[in-house]
């Protein structure tokens, strides 16, 4: 009797920490490791990437490019966002209209495939290779 392979199969919870780990450090290498929100400039590992708006991490929102920055400790962390000065850039930056449409999409919860995930993730890793390759370490 021969024994049965099972291919093993990963939680789209652990996929999506998998994601967020790629994008956190899309973000934070191509903003060069310069805070949006206060200007503050470190190595790329030394900062975090920030939520526009928390509440998107559940939604389809929840890898937008567009709504995540680099941000340095003391903004993200400690200033739970720095959000008047975050808010008051994503309006100067996408409009008033644009922020109010993520706002609202980001309350609607999204159940992530497993497909879309492994899709980011070889998305991610590509990106992430070609700004190595591109800027080094940085």
């Amino acid at each position: 009797m021969t024994a049965i392979k099972h291919k093993k199969t990963i939680s789209t919870t652990k996929m999506r920490d998998k994601v967020w780990k790629l994008v956190s450090k899309y973000i934070r290498m191509k903003e060069r490791g310069v805070c949006f929100t206060c200007g503050n400039r470190r190595h790329w590992k030394e900062q975090n990437c920030g939520h526009f708006i928390h509440q998107a991490k559940t939604s389809k929102l929840a890898f937008c490019e567009d709504i995540l920055h680099c941000q340095c400790v003391k903004c993200n962390k400690y200033m739970s966002g720095n959000l008047l000065e975050y808010t008051t850039k994503m309006v100067k930056i996408y409009g008033l209209q644009q922020v109010e449409t993520w706002k609202r999409e980001s309350s609607k919860p999204y159940n992530w495939k497993v497909s879309e995930l492994e899709t980011l993730i070889e998305k991610y890793k590509e990106l992430n290779k070609k700004l190595s390759e591109k800027y080094g370490d940085i």
